[in-house]
Protein backbone atom coordinates (compact mmCIF):
# COMPACT_ATOMS: atom_id res chain seq x y z
CA UNK A 1 0.00 0.00 0.00
CA UNK A 2 2.58 2.43 0.55
CA UNK A 3 4.66 1.40 -2.48
CA UNK A 4 1.32 2.37 -4.20
CA UNK A 5 0.73 5.61 -2.16
CA UNK A 6 4.24 6.79 -3.45
CA UNK A 7 4.11 5.88 -6.84
CA UNK A 8 1.13 7.76 -6.99
CA UNK A 9 1.81 10.88 -5.97
CA UNK A 10 5.34 10.47 -7.92
CA UNK A 11 3.22 10.31 -11.19
CA UNK A 12 1.15 12.90 -10.11
CA UNK A 13 4.25 14.99 -9.96
CA UNK A 14 5.32 13.82 -12.80
CA UNK A 15 1.86 14.99 -15.13
CA UNK A 16 1.81 18.17 -14.18
CA UNK A 17 5.38 19.08 -14.70
CA UNK A 18 4.66 17.48 -18.75
CA UNK A 19 1.82 19.11 -18.91
CA UNK A 20 3.10 22.64 -17.14
CA UNK A 21 6.03 22.00 -19.89
CA UNK A 22 4.16 21.67 -22.87
CA UNK A 23 1.18 23.52 -22.28
CA UNK A 24 2.48 26.60 -20.43
CA UNK A 25 0.94 29.60 -22.44
CA UNK A 26 -2.84 30.04 -22.41
CA UNK A 27 -4.04 26.36 -22.10
CA UNK A 28 -6.55 27.44 -19.77
CA UNK A 29 -8.38 23.86 -20.32
CA UNK A 30 -5.06 21.61 -19.47
CA UNK A 31 -4.53 23.98 -16.52
CA UNK A 32 -8.31 23.22 -15.50
CA UNK A 33 -7.43 19.23 -15.85
CA UNK A 34 -4.35 19.42 -14.05
CA UNK A 35 -6.48 21.69 -10.88
CA UNK A 36 -9.15 18.67 -11.44
CA UNK A 37 -6.49 16.23 -10.69
CA UNK A 38 -4.88 17.94 -7.56
CA UNK A 39 -8.63 18.66 -6.41
CA UNK A 40 -9.28 14.39 -5.54
CA UNK A 41 -6.66 14.32 -3.45
CA UNK A 42 -6.84 17.92 -1.68
CA UNK A 43 -10.45 16.71 -1.15
CA UNK A 44 -9.45 13.27 0.82
CA UNK A 45 -6.47 15.26 2.79
CA UNK A 46 -9.42 17.97 3.72
CA UNK A 47 -11.65 14.93 4.88
CA UNK A 48 -9.27 13.56 6.98
CA UNK A 49 -7.63 16.53 8.79
CA UNK A 50 -10.82 19.47 9.31
CA UNK A 51 -14.27 16.99 9.47
CA UNK A 52 -13.95 16.39 12.92
CA UNK A 53 -13.51 20.29 13.36
CA UNK A 54 -16.06 21.43 11.46
CA UNK A 55 -18.94 21.55 13.41
CA UNK A 56 -16.87 22.90 16.49
CA UNK A 57 -16.08 26.18 13.59
CA UNK A 58 -19.39 26.46 12.80
CA UNK A 59 -20.29 26.83 16.35
CA UNK A 60 -17.25 28.95 17.45
CA UNK A 61 -19.25 31.22 14.15
CA UNK A 62 -22.37 31.05 15.18
CA UNK A 63 -21.34 32.33 19.09
CA UNK A 64 -19.06 35.20 17.43
CA UNK A 65 -21.53 37.10 15.50
CA UNK A 66 -21.26 39.81 13.57
CA UNK A 67 -19.66 41.99 15.97
CA UNK A 68 -17.23 40.01 17.55
CA UNK A 69 -13.42 39.65 16.36
CA UNK A 70 -12.02 36.08 16.66
CA UNK A 71 -7.69 35.98 16.79
CA UNK A 72 -6.66 32.96 15.51
CA UNK A 73 -3.13 32.89 17.18
CA UNK A 74 -0.90 30.81 14.75
CA UNK A 75 2.13 29.51 16.80
CA UNK A 76 5.14 28.35 14.83
CA UNK A 77 8.99 28.40 14.53
CA UNK A 78 10.30 30.42 11.55
CA UNK A 79 13.72 27.87 10.20
CA UNK A 80 15.45 28.81 7.73
CA UNK A 81 17.43 25.86 6.36
CA UNK A 82 20.74 27.78 6.01
CA UNK A 83 21.09 31.60 6.96
CA UNK A 84 23.56 32.91 9.50
CA UNK A 85 24.60 29.19 10.26
CA UNK A 86 24.73 25.88 8.03
CA UNK A 87 21.78 23.68 8.14
CA UNK A 88 23.74 21.47 10.25
CA UNK A 89 24.07 23.78 13.14
CA UNK A 90 20.45 25.48 13.02
CA UNK A 91 19.58 21.77 13.45
CA UNK A 92 21.80 20.66 15.95
CA UNK A 93 21.72 23.90 18.39
CA UNK A 94 18.18 24.84 17.59
CA UNK A 95 15.25 22.71 15.68
CA UNK A 96 16.15 19.34 17.15
CA UNK A 97 15.14 21.09 20.67
CA UNK A 98 12.47 22.97 19.02
CA UNK A 99 9.96 20.02 17.94
CA UNK A 100 10.64 17.56 20.80
CA UNK A 101 9.97 20.48 23.34
CA UNK A 102 6.98 21.44 21.14
CA UNK A 103 6.06 17.53 20.91
CA UNK A 104 5.87 17.56 24.98
CA UNK A 105 4.43 20.84 25.33
CA UNK A 106 1.14 19.96 23.11
CA UNK A 107 0.95 16.39 25.11
CA UNK A 108 0.55 18.23 28.35
CA UNK A 109 -2.14 20.60 26.71
CA UNK A 110 -5.02 19.42 24.38
CA UNK A 111 -5.64 23.23 23.55
CA UNK A 112 -2.20 23.98 22.38
CA UNK A 113 -1.39 23.69 18.43
CA UNK A 114 1.35 24.33 15.99
CA UNK A 115 2.17 24.88 12.32
CA UNK A 116 5.22 23.28 11.01
CA UNK A 117 7.02 24.27 7.74
CA UNK A 118 10.25 23.17 6.88
CA UNK A 119 10.36 19.54 5.61
CA UNK A 120 13.88 19.37 5.45
CA UNK A 121 14.16 19.90 9.66
CA UNK A 122 11.58 17.88 10.57
CA UNK A 123 12.60 14.32 8.62
CA UNK A 124 16.09 14.91 10.11
CA UNK A 125 14.01 14.46 13.40
CA UNK A 126 11.49 12.18 12.34
CA UNK A 127 14.81 9.96 11.01
CA UNK A 128 16.11 9.88 14.77
CA UNK A 129 13.01 8.84 16.84
CA UNK A 130 11.91 5.60 17.88
CA UNK A 131 8.58 4.74 16.83
CA UNK A 132 7.31 5.38 20.31
CA UNK A 133 7.78 8.94 19.65
CA UNK A 134 6.96 8.45 15.69
CA UNK A 135 3.75 7.20 17.16
CA UNK A 136 2.69 10.32 19.68
CA UNK A 137 3.62 12.69 16.69
CA UNK A 138 1.54 10.63 14.18
CA UNK A 139 -1.51 10.87 17.20
CA UNK A 140 -0.82 14.87 17.37
CA UNK A 141 -0.84 15.02 13.46
CA UNK A 142 -4.06 13.29 13.11
CA UNK A 143 -5.78 15.27 15.51
CA UNK A 144 -4.89 18.87 13.54
CA UNK A 145 -2.30 19.96 16.73
CA UNK A 146 0.67 19.44 14.90
CA UNK A 147 0.05 21.03 11.63
CA UNK A 148 2.48 21.03 8.32
CA UNK A 149 1.80 24.16 6.25
CA UNK A 150 3.71 24.16 2.26
CA UNK A 151 5.27 21.13 2.80
CA UNK A 152 8.15 21.96 0.79
CA UNK A 153 11.69 20.70 1.87
CA UNK A 154 11.82 23.94 2.12
CA UNK A 155 10.48 27.73 1.47
CA UNK A 156 10.69 28.11 -1.84
CA UNK A 157 12.10 31.16 -3.41
CA UNK A 158 10.39 33.19 -5.35
CA UNK A 159 12.73 34.96 -8.02
CA UNK A 160 15.50 32.73 -9.39
CA UNK A 161 14.25 28.91 -9.68
CA UNK A 162 12.45 27.48 -12.70
CA UNK A 163 9.01 26.43 -12.33
CA UNK A 164 10.32 22.58 -12.28
CA UNK A 165 12.92 23.28 -9.46
CA UNK A 166 9.96 25.03 -7.39
CA UNK A 167 7.97 21.89 -8.29
CA UNK A 168 10.56 19.27 -7.43
CA UNK A 169 11.16 20.95 -3.62
CA UNK A 170 7.80 20.78 -2.60
CA UNK A 171 6.88 17.80 -4.43
CA UNK A 172 9.93 16.53 -2.31
CA UNK A 173 8.52 17.09 0.56
CA UNK A 174 4.76 16.06 -0.15
CA UNK A 175 6.07 12.74 -0.68
CA UNK A 176 7.74 12.44 2.94
CA UNK A 177 4.46 13.51 4.65
CA UNK A 178 1.77 11.36 2.22
CA UNK A 179 4.09 8.43 3.26
CA UNK A 180 4.56 8.83 6.66
CA UNK A 181 1.38 10.54 7.40
CA UNK A 182 -1.31 10.12 4.70
CA UNK A 183 -1.43 13.72 4.43
CA UNK A 184 -0.94 16.53 1.72
CA UNK A 185 -0.60 20.41 3.11
CA UNK A 186 -2.97 22.58 1.97
CA UNK A 187 -1.79 25.75 2.56
CA UNK A 188 0.85 27.81 1.36
CA UNK A 189 3.42 29.76 3.50
CA UNK A 190 5.23 32.42 2.23
CA UNK A 191 6.13 34.42 5.43
CA UNK A 192 9.88 35.14 4.75
CA UNK A 193 9.77 35.73 0.96
CA UNK A 194 11.28 38.69 -0.51
CA UNK A 195 9.06 39.21 -3.12
CA UNK A 196 5.86 37.65 -4.70
CA UNK A 197 5.84 36.08 -8.38
CA UNK A 198 2.28 35.99 -10.00
CA UNK A 199 3.53 32.67 -11.31
CA UNK A 200 4.28 31.14 -8.00
CA UNK A 201 0.24 32.06 -7.47
CA UNK A 202 -1.04 30.69 -10.53
CA UNK A 203 1.17 26.90 -9.35
CA UNK A 204 0.11 26.67 -5.83
CA UNK A 205 -3.15 27.49 -6.87
CA UNK A 206 -3.32 24.69 -9.47
CA UNK A 207 -1.93 22.05 -7.17
CA UNK A 208 -4.74 21.89 -4.62
CA UNK A 209 -3.20 24.57 -1.96
CA UNK A 210 -6.69 26.45 -0.60
CA UNK A 211 -4.68 29.29 0.66
CA UNK A 212 -1.63 31.68 0.04
CA UNK A 213 0.10 33.16 3.80
CA UNK A 214 2.60 36.22 2.85
CA UNK A 215 4.40 38.17 5.11
CA UNK A 216 6.79 40.62 3.18
CA UNK A 217 5.52 43.95 0.38
CA UNK A 218 6.65 47.02 0.13
CA UNK A 219 5.94 49.75 2.72
CA UNK A 220 4.07 51.88 -0.11
CA UNK A 221 1.81 48.47 -1.24
CA UNK A 222 1.28 47.68 2.12
CA UNK A 223 -0.36 50.91 3.26
CA UNK A 224 -2.63 50.72 0.32
CA UNK A 225 -3.98 47.34 1.43
CA UNK A 226 -4.51 48.50 4.96
CA UNK A 227 -6.17 51.72 3.76
CA UNK A 228 -8.41 50.03 2.14
CA UNK A 229 -8.99 47.17 3.87
CA UNK A 230 -7.56 44.83 1.37
CA UNK A 231 -4.82 42.87 3.21
CA UNK A 232 -6.97 39.19 2.48
CA UNK A 233 -7.95 39.15 -1.05
CA UNK A 234 -8.60 36.75 -3.99
CA UNK A 235 -5.70 36.37 -6.72
CA UNK A 236 -6.31 34.97 -10.04
CA UNK A 237 -3.19 36.59 -11.62
CA UNK A 238 -3.28 38.36 -15.21
CA UNK A 239 -0.17 37.98 -17.72
CA UNK A 240 0.19 38.96 -21.19
CA UNK A 241 0.36 36.08 -23.69
CA UNK A 242 2.20 36.28 -27.26
CA UNK A 243 -1.30 37.94 -28.69
CA UNK A 244 -2.78 39.15 -26.17
CA UNK A 245 -3.05 39.13 -22.00
CA UNK A 246 -5.39 36.40 -20.16
CA UNK A 247 -5.89 35.73 -16.30
CA UNK A 248 -5.60 32.38 -14.86
CA UNK A 249 -8.60 30.38 -14.28
CA UNK A 250 -8.12 29.05 -10.75
CA UNK A 251 -7.26 31.68 -8.12
CA UNK A 252 -6.62 31.91 -4.74
CA UNK A 253 -7.30 32.74 -1.29
CA UNK A 254 -4.30 35.12 -0.38
CA UNK A 255 -3.31 36.89 2.89
CA UNK A 256 -0.73 39.40 4.09
CA UNK A 257 0.40 39.51 7.74
CA UNK A 258 0.06 42.30 9.96
CA UNK A 259 3.59 41.86 11.26
CA UNK A 260 5.51 39.18 8.76
CA UNK A 261 5.45 36.38 10.72
CA UNK A 262 6.49 37.83 14.14
CA UNK A 263 4.39 38.33 16.93
CA UNK A 264 2.62 41.62 17.91
CA UNK A 265 4.05 44.69 20.39
CA UNK A 266 7.63 43.09 19.16
CA UNK A 267 7.75 40.60 21.66
CA UNK A 268 10.91 38.81 22.04
CA UNK A 269 9.95 34.95 22.34
CA UNK A 270 14.02 34.45 22.60
CA UNK A 271 13.70 35.81 26.30
CA UNK A 272 10.15 36.88 26.65
CA UNK A 273 9.55 40.05 29.00
CA UNK A 274 5.88 40.58 30.39
CA UNK A 275 6.83 44.13 32.18
CA UNK A 276 3.73 46.45 30.67
CA UNK A 277 2.91 43.77 28.28
CA UNK A 278 -1.04 43.87 28.96
CA UNK A 279 -1.60 47.83 27.89
CA UNK A 280 0.89 46.80 25.00
CA UNK A 281 -1.52 44.12 23.42
CA UNK A 282 -4.55 45.65 24.01
CA UNK A 283 -3.23 48.39 21.63
CA UNK A 284 -1.71 46.07 18.84
CA UNK A 285 -5.17 44.35 18.88
CA UNK A 286 -7.27 47.13 17.85
CA UNK A 287 -4.27 47.96 15.19
CA UNK A 288 -4.34 44.95 13.89
CA UNK A 289 -8.10 44.60 13.17
CA UNK A 290 -7.41 47.10 10.62
CA UNK A 291 -6.93 45.95 6.85
CA UNK A 292 -8.97 43.32 6.97
CA UNK A 293 -13.01 42.59 5.60
CA UNK A 294 -13.24 39.58 8.33
CA UNK A 295 -13.52 39.39 11.63
CA UNK A 296 -11.61 36.49 11.75
CA UNK A 297 -7.70 37.49 12.00
CA UNK A 298 -4.50 35.90 12.20
CA UNK A 299 -2.20 37.04 14.82
CA UNK A 300 1.44 35.30 14.91
CA UNK A 301 3.28 34.30 17.53
CA UNK A 302 6.44 32.96 16.28
CA UNK A 303 10.16 34.09 15.08
CA UNK A 304 13.42 32.89 14.40
CA UNK A 305 14.20 29.44 15.56
CA UNK A 306 12.09 30.05 18.69
CA UNK A 307 9.95 27.53 20.54
CA UNK A 308 13.29 25.55 22.10
CA UNK A 309 11.61 25.85 25.35
CA UNK A 310 8.18 25.59 23.73
CA UNK A 311 6.19 25.37 27.30
CA UNK A 312 7.17 28.98 28.31
CA UNK A 313 6.20 30.56 25.39
CA UNK A 314 2.64 28.45 25.31
CA UNK A 315 2.08 29.19 28.79
CA UNK A 316 3.01 33.30 27.71
CA UNK A 317 0.38 33.18 25.29
CA UNK A 318 -2.42 31.46 27.58
CA UNK A 319 -1.31 33.70 30.77
CA UNK A 320 -0.41 36.34 29.88
CA UNK A 321 -1.68 37.78 26.25
CA UNK A 322 -5.12 36.09 25.96
CA UNK A 323 -5.59 36.79 29.85
CA UNK A 324 -5.25 40.55 28.79
CA UNK A 325 -7.35 40.29 26.14
CA UNK A 326 -10.20 39.10 27.57
CA UNK A 327 -9.64 41.49 30.87
CA UNK A 328 -9.84 44.51 28.42
CA UNK A 329 -12.23 43.36 25.53
CA UNK A 330 -14.18 40.69 25.84
CA UNK A 331 -16.36 41.98 28.96
CA UNK A 332 -17.71 44.62 26.16
CA UNK A 333 -17.82 40.68 24.12
CA UNK A 334 -16.13 42.28 21.16
CA UNK A 335 -13.08 39.57 20.98
CA UNK A 336 -12.08 36.19 21.22
CA UNK A 337 -8.32 34.68 20.69
CA UNK A 338 -7.96 30.90 19.66
CA UNK A 339 -4.65 29.11 19.53
CA UNK A 340 -5.26 27.53 16.08
CA UNK A 341 -3.75 26.31 12.83
CA UNK A 342 -4.44 27.55 9.27
CA UNK A 343 -6.63 25.39 7.86
CA UNK A 344 -8.96 25.98 10.60
CA UNK A 345 -8.43 29.54 10.01
CA UNK A 346 -9.64 29.13 5.89
CA UNK A 347 -12.65 26.97 7.19
CA UNK A 348 -13.83 30.16 9.53
CA UNK A 349 -13.47 32.12 6.17
CA UNK A 350 -16.06 30.59 4.11
CA UNK A 351 -18.96 32.97 5.00
CA UNK A 352 -17.00 36.00 3.57
CA UNK A 353 -15.42 33.92 0.66
CA UNK A 354 -19.02 32.53 -0.22
CA UNK A 355 -20.70 36.26 0.15
CA UNK A 356 -18.25 37.88 -1.95
CA UNK A 357 -16.66 39.97 0.86
CA UNK A 358 -13.56 39.41 -0.07
CA UNK A 359 -12.58 40.48 -3.20
CA UNK A 360 -10.70 39.29 -6.17
CA UNK A 361 -8.26 40.48 -8.80
CA UNK A 362 -6.23 43.05 -6.49
CA UNK A 363 -3.30 41.95 -7.98
CA UNK A 364 -3.67 42.12 -11.36
CA UNK A 365 -0.22 42.57 -13.55
CA UNK A 366 2.38 39.40 -13.49
CA UNK A 367 5.73 40.82 -11.63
Amino acid sequence: MVKMKKQYLINKYALILLLITFLYFEKADAYSFLGQIFHKESEINKENMLTNDKNTIDRELQKAGESKIIFHVISHSHQDVGWLQTPEDYYDQYVKQIITSVLESLEKNKYRKFNQAEIYFFKRWWDEQDQTTKERMRQLVKDGRFSFVNGGWVASDEACPLFTDLLQNIKTGHEFLKQEFGIIPEIAWHADAFGHSSEVAKIFSLIGYKGLFMGRLSAQHKSQLQETNNMQFYWSPEFQGEQKSYRSQKGIYSHFFYKTYHPPCDIQLHSINVNDIEQLINNQLQEYAKGYKTKNLIMNFGDDFVYTSAGEIFEFIENTTMKSAKKQWMKRQHLRLTLEIFSHYICSLKVPLGMGTIQPDLIKKST
